[in-house]
């Protein structure tokens, strides 16, 4: 009996580790898999009208991933073209952070408009384009679209629409 308490006792520390370890690597979000889950839930939260939520699974995304995204950015000349019949997927999906950070910071930029801080949102809109210009999102309507392009055209109907007040 003694001896089954003591071989209990010995693995203690490597199951103490392999549990620390899977809680932090859960409580990342560095990673594509990682990455995924917070701009989805990013979306689903900025959808329910949670958008301090939407804004805290943006920023994570971004915290773990933008380094990633950055040089993917600076890797590249000009964007993957693409197209409703899904030309280029698998090249774009493979610029996993670039599109993920990207979207992240369109959607903290929605989720700031909603809140009435329209400074907050232009900060974000205008870090994505100048920062991430390439990066694309998928729509679940089935193609990609760029986070850029609708980030500059909500710079131009925010800018027009500080000039009115």
């Amino acid at each position: 009996m003694s001896n089954y308490i003591f071989q209990k006792i010995k693995y203690m520390p490597l199951v103490t580790c392999v549990i620390l370890l899977g809680c932090i690597s859960l409580n990342s979000g560095k990673g594509q898999d990682a990455a995924a889950a917070l701009v989805r839930n990013a979306w689903k939260a900025n959808k329910n009208e949670d958008y301090q939520t939407a804004i805290g699974h943006t920023q994570k995304c971004i915290k773990f991933n933008e380094k990633e995204a950055v040089n993917m950015q600076k890797a590249m000349t000009e964007p993957i073209p693409t197209s409703r019949d899904n030309r280029n997927r698998e090249a774009v999906t493979e610029k996993w952070a670039l599109n993920y950070v990207g979207t992240s910071y369109y959607i903290m930029g929605r989720a700031y408009e909603k809140l009435d801080k329209p400074a907050e949102a232009l900060k974000a809109y205008q870090h994505l384009v100048e920062t991430l210009p390439f990066a694309h999102a998928w729509d679940s309507k089935g193609w990609f679209w760029k986070p850029a392009a609708a980030a500059q055209k909500r710079i131009t109907e925010l800018d027009a629409a500080s000039k009115k007040q």
